[in-house]
């Protein structure tokens, strides 16, 4: 996760250097951020409940994209889900869950220059870590708990997703829906952002 930080960081610094240059030179470059509600689901084997965890929470996310053509695009995303807390049978406890995806971008025809309807596809590596308690009937007297859950877990998914946006000059205003599927988790989120095209 810290090495796709770091490729995210480099990459949104090298497009900041380049925006002195014509738009024509950089592609369609952006960048954005956007904040939503996002629900963190978890398998139920990692979180040390009889059943699934399923919690919402407040998620953000940060991108970097390219729309050579105007109906293709792609973009790289940072993607965090929040940390909900959750209790469930005899376990507490809180999920991180946050992800690095990449996606390709399908831009719908639309004649109509400042709206874009707009899918995407692409892979996701999710990073989900559960830290918490196990409470039980057999706790020795005075100790409330049991046992300590700390997992940290790495998945690689399919993330996808759609999306409208209003394009004013540089700006746009998206509206956007995304899910990351793993084998132990699939966290979403709707979300509400800006994008600057360079």
């Amino acid at each position: 996760m810290k090495r796709a930080m770091l490729l995210f960081a480099f990459a949104v610094t090298l497009i900041a250097a380049c925006g002195t240059g014509e738009a024509t030179d950089l592609l369609g470059l952006y960048i954005g951020g956007a904040m939503g509600g996002s629900t963190v689901r978890v398998d139920q084997s990692l979180a040390g409940t009889p059943n699934d965890v399923t919690e919402r929470h407040t998620g953000w996310k940060a991108m970097v994209g390219i729309r050579p053509l105007s109906m293709l695009g792609a973009e790289l995303e940072y993607l965090d889900f929040g940390n909900p807390s959750y209790t469930g049978g005899p376990a507490t406890g809180v999920v991180d869950s946050k992800a690095v995806a990449l996606s390709g971008l399908l831009y719908a025809p639309i004649p109509l220059p400042v709206f874009d309807l707009y899918g995407k596809l692409g892979v996701a590596r999710l990073q989900t870590d559960v830290n918490g308690h196990e409470y039980g009937l057999f706790c020795p007297v005075g100790l409330p708990t049991c046992g300590t859950i700390a997992v940290s877990r790495h998945d690689t998914g399919v993330g996808y997703g759609a999306g409208v946006q209003f394009k004013f000059a540089a700006v746009a205003v998206r509206a956007e829906y995304e899910r990351v599927n793993t084998s132990s988790s699939s966290p979403d989120m709707f979300s509400l952002g800006l994008t600057w095209t360079f």
